[in-house]
């Protein structure tokens, strides 16, 4: 491995780690403010989890899925704008997109089975389980897929837009259709 692929790679994860927290718990804390939560308090420890926490909260499944929707799609839509403009920095993008949407999905899914954090308090508003499940694996795959497509050596072809929309709505339906 050369140096400056160790270099980029120790400073693009905690970037990615900590600007995907922050952009979960913005999804949070925004979707809390605009639905009239009063107390909205956002948590990023330098070590360990971020924690939104909301009061009231009258509607947490539309507040706990909103983290997870901002969580995956904004790093997703700023790679895609900086892609269709030609941006020199898409290809790093494109990293901070995949790892967005697996780090998302894979929350989804397994929290749903561990029920602590996000996945417990759909699971416990009535959200199914098995749902969250196949979101998340559905999200982390188009993480993974987007992460894939950085071996190709391929221009911002119609093809590729097409595909990864098409994995990225699906993902996205799936957590919108319950």
């Amino acid at each position: 491995m050369r140096r400056s692929t160790t270099v980029l790679g120790a400073i693009l994860i905690p970037g990615c780690w900590y600007s995907a927290l922050a952009l979960h718990e913005c999804g949070h804390a925004l979707a809390a403010i605009l639905l009239g939560s009063k107390r909205v308090r956002v948590e990023l420890p330098l070590f360990g989890f971020s924690h939104t926490t909301r009061e009231p909260d009258r509607h947490a499944v539309l507040t706990t899925v909103a983290g997870l929707l901002v969580g995956a799609m904004i790093p997703v839509i700023v790679w895609f704008g900086a892609r269709s403009i030609g941006c020199a920095a898409s290809r790093v993008l494109q990293i901070w997109a995949g790892f967005a949407l697996i780090l998302n999905g894979g929350y989804a899914a397994m929290d749903a089975l561990l029920k602590g954090g996000d996945g417990g308090q759909l699971v416990r508003h009535g959200v199914p389980a098995l749902l969250l499940i196949a979101c998340g694996v559905l999200t982390a795959a188009a993480g993974l897929w987007t992460w894939h497509k950085l071996d190709r050596a391929t221009p911002a072809g119609r093809a590729d837009t097409v595909t990864a929309s098409s994995l990225l709505l699906a993902g996205i339906l799936s957590f919108l259709i319950w």
